[in-house]
């Protein structure tokens, strides 16, 4: 958000020596010193994120992780689930569910994509179709691939979640869901699903 005299927009606002960071309209918000960022979350397991200074709200957006393709042939196994990935503040949890492994029959062509999701007017990307035989889910979220063109299956992808909350006191706190791990088989074996991921973006 901007505030302008004249067609100059004006970036730093001060009461006598002191710096002023939010400028209100009656109790409407219409400048803030702030400028938006987005932190993006890939390693999985646990997180700690502080909030930076200034910032008001966050979305908080999340993807699971994919799971993984079935195994071919013999003895084969079907793919891993991916792990789901959580993101927690003031006692708020979303959770974006890791996608389920190909299971060892069926004739489910690919690992799946998540599709894009879109939040308060940000598009986050999430991982294409893989097509690769055998070929490990694309991040984030896809499903890893079949081990081959016969009677198995890919994973499927992981699923979003998002939510804008307030920010008071305290860290943004979760995890980041691992890939389901590609089925085996004496035919070959089934992709590994890609890793799930956490946006957040503070305003």
């Amino acid at each position: 958000m901007s505030i302008r005299i004249f067609t100059n927009n004006i970036s730093n606002v001060r009461k006598g020596n002191t710096q002023v960071t939010r400028v209100y309209l009656g109790g409407s918000l219409v400048w803030t010193s702030f400028v938006p960022t987005l932190q993006t979350i890939t390693a999985t397991g646990s997180y700690t994120v502080t909030p930076p200074a200034g910032a008001m709200y966050v979305d908080r957006i999340v993807i699971g992780a994919g799971g993984g393709g079935s195994g071919a042939g013999i003895g084969n196994s079907a793919g891993g689930n991916g792990g789901n990935t959580t993101c927690t503040y003031g006692g708020s949890t979303i959770t974006g569910s890791g996608g389920t492994g190909g299971p060892r029959s069926g004739s489910s062509p690919n690992g799946k994509s998540p599709g894009d999701h879109t939040w308060n007017g940000q598009t986050y990307i999430g991982g294409a179709v893989q097509v690769s035989v055998g070929g490990a889910g694309n991040a984030p979220g896809g499903g890893g691939n079949r081990a081959n063109a016969i009677a198995v299956s890919g994973g499927e992808a992981g699923l979003w979640a998002s939510s804008t909350l307030t920010l008071t006191n305290g860290n943004i706190t979760g995890t980041v869901g691992s890939g389901g791990s590609g089925g085996g088989g004496f035919g070959g074996s089934g992709g590994a699903g890609a890793a799930g991921r956490v946006f957040l973006y503070f305003y």
